[in-house]
């Protein structure tokens, strides 16, 4: 910016007795006030500045008097030289035809210093008497006693010209000359230049001030405001040119402030409560010539550090998002609609959530769900299953780390997942393998909502939601001694339970007409299902629920195009294995042992089979099969019991 030429732009106000030298009157940067009085003056001067009409006034020292009061503009004093002066006396008594007499020259008393009567008296025929008077209501008194003196010339400025003149006092009216207008006028450029380029630094350091999000306050050494940014002035709600001049004590609560001034030593982070507002402040002296000037004083509000650290952490979370939502659920089933109500009701709280169910009935999908339909849906969501890492790993996984923790820690440190999951929510699956050790530390972290990193010495707040999952029976593995019975009721908050296929079989043939639709359109189109083996599919109990599904479907779908024309063999052969594997899992399982009444070796063996029969659905293939005999000796032992 071309500081020098905006300031030639400037208005400069000229107030002057007698007639502006004609080289000036060109100038068209002049506003030019002739012969007006002082009381004029200071009208003229208010005008100009309410309407910024002038940059600058350019006046008698009279006259600068009375302005100096009254303006907030500069003030550019242009007093008449020796010459000026001696010019207008000697024009006085040419035109008056005066000798040896006396007359009189009226100044303002600030000249009384620069101004010798003696140098002046040399070249007049008269005695020069000299008055002077400090303001505008002296000039009449004076005048008084002029003409009490009989003296009959007078020099003087507007003021005292027109008083004079209605005494019938011969009154002749000091002009200013070139020299001096000019020096005015060049001095009140190069003020105002000087002022142009302090009031551009003032905006650019307002500007640098008002970037930060802290506030910002400079004081002098007796705690009065000189300068503060935007944030200060909103954080105590006031405007900042009021806030300017003000007593520091005026304006916060703390107190402490003033021990800076005292003893000189900085203070940091000093959490203080300012109305709505918490802060951290801190207070730095200026210290010069080891004396203190002033202070400088920094206010942070601390909901802006955690939303500062909430976006540092999202940067570090990036990727840690939930893709699913409630419309992924495939069903329509009254089980599987009243879950997925359930599940949005818990959205709408922070709540902990447990959520129980077999493998593979969507535990994960229901997560990532409530965390898309909650308000934290903008934050992350991580999720960690805890039967898949060692409890060393899965600690520092959760807790994270700070650089050399233990052998192998990464350089730096490494943010946990509770760290990542800052202002989002943690999904643990698999909770009950969780290590019982582990579980303290985390039952931990839900009670106090901070965690410690392992090897560090800084507690890190975080805010995030956990929604845990598991397969097996928490209070069984709590009478076991294998979980936490006060882990089990921070967690149990909010029950979710995933039904399993079984439980809803009218949901199984959309589930397999869309995961169909998905694997046709990724591995290449085949024959669909019969309706005789859509019928045997959705009367199958699918132990492995959605997941099996699935896995079933794409398998299908890729060996299809191998596959001889009767697919539905293929699938009555996956059913009857899968059957028969189920089977014998139900049988091998302690809870599901088979009892027979002690009796004859022949008595025993046919309650056996029997039983077996009952488990395998009358099945004599899949029974034959899991007793490791042939249908026809199982067709014999069963004659024979008949």
């Amino acid at each position: 910016m071309d500081t020098k030429g905006s300031v030639l732009m400037s208005k400069l106000a000229i107030i002057l007795g007698g007639e502006l030298p004609q080289h000036l009157q060109q100038n068209s940067d002049l506003i030019v006030f002739e012969n007006k009085t002082m009381i004029e003056a200071v009208s003229i001067a208010r005008d100009l500045e309410s309407r910024q009409a002038a940059s600058a006034f350019i006046c008698t020292a009279g006259v600068a008097h009375e302005l100096e009061n009254i303006v907030s503009m500069p003030i550019i004093k242009s007093d008449p030289t020796y010459f000026d002066l001696l010019e207008t006396l000697v024009f006085a008594e040419n035109q008056s035809n005066m000798k040896s007499t006396k007359i009189a020259l009226v100044l303002h008393q600030s000249r009384s210093t620069d101004i010798d009567p003696n140098r002046l008296q040399a070249f007049l025929n008269n005695k020069l008497c000299l008055f002077t008077y400090s303001c505008h209501e002296d000039i009449p008194n004076i005048l008084s006693s002029i003409a009490a003196q009989d003296i009959k010339l007078l020099v003087a400025g507007p003021t005292a010209f027109r008083i004079g003149t209605e005494m019938g006092i011969r009154s002749f009216m000091l002009n200013i000359g070139e020299e001096s207008l000019s020096g005015a006028i060049n001095k009140a450029h190069d003020i105002l230049e000087v002022i142009s380029i302090e009031r551009e630094n003032n905006i650019l350091l307002q500007n640098l001030f008002n970037l930060f999000h802290d506030g910002i306050v400079a004081t002098d050494n007796r705690g009065i405001i000189l300068e503060c940014n935007q944030m200060f002035s909103d954080f105590f709600n006031q405007k900042r040119h009021n806030l300017l001049g003000k007593p520091i004590e005026d304006v916060t609560k703390d107190s402490s402030w003033f021990q800076v001034y005292k003893n000189g030593a900085a203070q940091n982070d000093r959490l203080i409560n300012e109305g709505k507002y918490k802060l951290f402040s801190s207070r730095q002296p200026i210290i010069v010539d080891n004396e203190i000037k002033g202070v400088i004083g920094t206010f942070r509000d601390t909901n802006q550090i955690e939303k500062l650290e909430h976006r540092y952490r999202k940067h570090q979370a990036k990727g840690l998002v939930a893709r699913m939502t409630f419309n992924d659920v495939i069903g329509e089933s009254s089980v599987i609609n009243k879950t997925v109500e359930r599940a949005k009701a818990f959205s709408a709280t922070d709540s902990p959530v447990l959520i129980e169910g077999e493998t593979g009935t969507g535990k994960e999908l229901f997560a990532q769900s409530i965390h898309n339909q909650s308000s934290r849906n903008e934050g992350p969501f991580v999720a960690l299953n805890c039967a898949a890492l060692p409890e060393n790993l899965l600690e520092s996984e959760l807790m994270g780390y700070e650089e050399g923790a233990f052998t192998g820690a990464k350089k730096g440190g490494k943010a946990g997942l509770f760290e990542l999951a800052h202002r989002g929510t943690i999904f643990l699956d698999e909770i009950n393998q969780m290590p019982i050790n582990l579980q303290a530390r985390l039952l931990r972290v839900l009670q106090e909502k901070q965690i410690l990193r392992l090897g560090g010495e800084r507690i890190v707040p975080i805010d995030a939601r956990i929604i845990v999952a598991t397969n097996e029976n928490l209070k069984k593995l709590i009478e076991q001694g294998k979980f936490r019975e006060d882990l089990y009721y921070r967690l149990n908050v909010l029950t979710l339970n995933t039904p399993s296929l079984k439980n809803r079989h009218e949901d199984i043939r959309k589930l397999i007409e869309y995961y169909f639709q998905v694997y046709s359109s990724k591995h290449g189109h085949v024959k669909t299902f019969s309706d005789k083996i859509m019928e045997r599919l959705v009367n199958y109990n699918w132990p492995g629920n959605v997941r099996e599904l699935s896995n079933f479907v794409e398998q299908y779908v890729i060996l299809g195009k191998h596959l001889p024309d009767d697919h539905d063999q293929y699938v009555s052969e996956y059913l009857e294995t899968q059957n028969r594997i189920s089977a014998e899992d139900k049988i091998t399982t302690e809870e599901n042992a088979i009892y027979v009444e002690i009796g004859t070796l022949f008595e025993m063996e046919t309650q056996l089979i029997e039983e077996v029969l009952k488990i395998m659905n009358g099945n004599k293939v899949q029974t034959a099969r899991f007793l490791d005999i042939s249908r026809t000796t199982l067709w014999k032992i069963r004659n024979r019991k008949i």
